[in-house]
């Protein structure tokens, strides 16, 4: 296993994590941005369907996700939207049956996960599939998946976009010192 300086995005859908990127990009910090998202915005590019309820596609986000990690520095800071321990989760709440596959991929240990609470307002998108209640049962999904793996998710409570990140870049900082 690898160590790395990635900072791991996670949390129920719909609760500001790819704000939140976009935010840290913004403030000139590097980012990955969530896979599932640019695997739908391909396939709407070139005008394709995607089934978002299949193993198929669950593969894809995985893959996505292992590529990603390949190609970026692991003694670099960058913040990701969702890891690949996410992919766990969401083939747990789906059964899809990518657990395995996904576990015997995990060569890179990240240097903190932050989860974001959930948002007082829950409305969906074009890339979110999930009701409200399935999002929390992936949020309890989540959080399983990674103290199984020996992380301890830091809870960023509801706030403004700008306050979770100064939250979060605190709480790095805090932890260097």
């Amino acid at each position: 296993m690898i160590q790395t300086n990635w900072i791991i995005i996670t949390g129920e859908p719909r609760s500001g994590k790819s704000t939140l990127i976009e935010q840290m990009a913004f403030m000139g910090y590097r980012i990955c941005p969530e896979a599932s998202r640019i695997i739908i915005d391909d396939y709407k590019s070139r005008e394709e369907s995607l089934d978002c309820y299949t193993e198929h596609f669950e593969r894809l986000i995985a893959e996505q996700r292992i590529s990603a990690e390949k190609r970026f520095n692991p003694a670099e800071y960058v913040f990701w939207d969702r890891g690949l321990v996410d992919s766990i989760a969401f083939s747990r709440l789906y059964g899809r049956g990518i657990e395995h596959m996904v576990r015997s991929q995990l060569n890179y240990i990240y240097r903190d996960v932050f989860y974001l609470c959930e948002l007082p307002v829950y409305c969906s998108d074009y890339a979110t599939i999930e009701t409200k209640e399935s999002a929390e049962v992936l949020g309890k999904f989540l959080l399983d998946e990674y103290e199984k793996l020996g992380y301890s998710p830091i809870m960023v409570p509801q706030m403004d976009i700008k306050s979770r990140a100064e939250f979060i870049l605190d709480m790095i900082q805090s932890k260097e010192k």
